[in-house]
């Protein structure tokens, strides 16, 4: 199942091959009202979805984002994200809903049960930005191999010899 730590501050993926019937029967978020992937139930009941949930401060008590809209005591319901537990019972009913992957604007049209979408990301996606160890530039996945056979990322990486204490003398 996809880490909600890791996920928190994305937006939730959008959902693919659902109609408004089928969509309304998914747990949904007390704050944004999309569905609730990685979800998290406030000690009052809210339920909050991964991104609502990580813009909760750590070390400060704040008003709960689905009190806001839900509760008559709204000033009243303030909470540390600690204070919220893992709803399981919502990341169930949505780890095999299909979503389309993070990257899709970057050009991935992968397609996959929510539960595989880190999994995904993480070892599979050729979309996904990562950096060169080399020159540090951020790429994709997919390029990153013919970027580092690059005269560009070599020139770099022998321009800085210097920055790791290797000597370098030139092209010798």
């Amino acid at each position: 199942m996809p880490n909600p730590i890791q996920n928190r501050l994305r937006p939730p993926p959008r959902t693919v091959g659902l109609n408004e019937a089928d969509r309304s029967r998914l747990p949904s978020c007390s704050d944004c009202h999309l569905p609730a992937f990685g979800a998290f139930k406030t000690p009052h009941g809210c339920r909050l979805c991964g991104f609502c949930w990580g813009r909760l401060a750590c070390l400060e008590r704040l008003p709960c984002p689905g009190a806001r809209k839900h509760h008559a005591c709204q000033g009243a319901v303030k909470l540390y994200q600690d204070e919220c537990s893992p709803d399981q019972e919502a990341r169930l009913q949505l780890s095999c809903v299909f979503v389309e992957c993070w990257n899709s604007s970057r050009g991935c049209l992968y397609i996959m049960p929510y539960m595989k979408l880190s999994t995904h990301e993480a070892q599979e996606c050729q979309f996904k930005l990562v950096s060169c160890t080399g020159c540090h530039r951020n790429l994709l996945r997919r390029d990153l191999g013919d970027h580092q056979r690059s005269d560009e990322c070599r020139q770099f990486l022998i321009a800085n010899l210097g920055n790791y204490g290797v000597a370098n003398d030139g092209d010798n």
